[in-house]
């Protein structure tokens, strides 16, 4: 029998059982197959509670631990003292050393520029409408909930509400 044929609710049934049941790496399989055979937000949200379950599953690193590896500032003034890497200079001990001493790490050539500007124009737009919501009320949320599901980050939102606005009121 396959689970992934069943409905939505009956995946996210048994991927919650399986969690409950302590094998959360099984429902973020099973929960990842399903979501790849048909794409569903319900599924993207529980996904990302049982991701962080998951975690804990992982145990101790032992061997596998990985040590960091010193990230020195980018040499663009604009990384305003940032540790920044190429993107194939990217690596897991990298990623590590720029966190446990920065915070955060620049990977340039990560993303494509066009796509890059997409994204800073969506997170500016939901700035905006933040800033709109102060002095707006539901109206604002309506609309950066909207935009959120067209720049398609809606399975970001989980069970996401603000001032009794649900994100699923505003599917596009």
């Amino acid at each position: 029998m396959r689970l992934l044929r069943r409905r939505g609710d009956d995946v996210i049934a048994e991927a919650d059982r399986l969690a409950g049941s302590g094998r959360a790496l099984e429902a973020v399989d099973l929960l990842t197959r399903a979501n790849r055979e048909k794409p569903s937000q319900e599924v993207e949200a529980r996904l990302v509670k049982i991701r962080n379950q998951a975690f804990a599953e992982l145990g101790d690193p032992g061997s596998d631990f990985v040590s960091p590896k010193p990230v020195e500032p980018g040499d663009d003034p604009a990384d305003d003292g940032l540790p920044a890497v190429a993107a194939s200079e990217l690596s897991a001990p990298v990623i590590r050393g720029a966190f446990l001493t920065h915070g955060c790490l620049i990977v340039r050539g990560l993303v494509a520029p066009s796509r890059a500007a997409e994204l800073r124009a969506g997170i500016d737009h939901v700035f905006e409408g933040r800033d709109a919501h102060l002095d707006d009320g539901r109206r604002a949320v309506a609309l950066d909930l909207a935009h959120v599901h067209r720049l398609g980050l809606a399975h970001e939102l989980s069970d996401y509400q603000l001032d009794g606005v649900s994100h699923n009121e505003f599917k596009l």
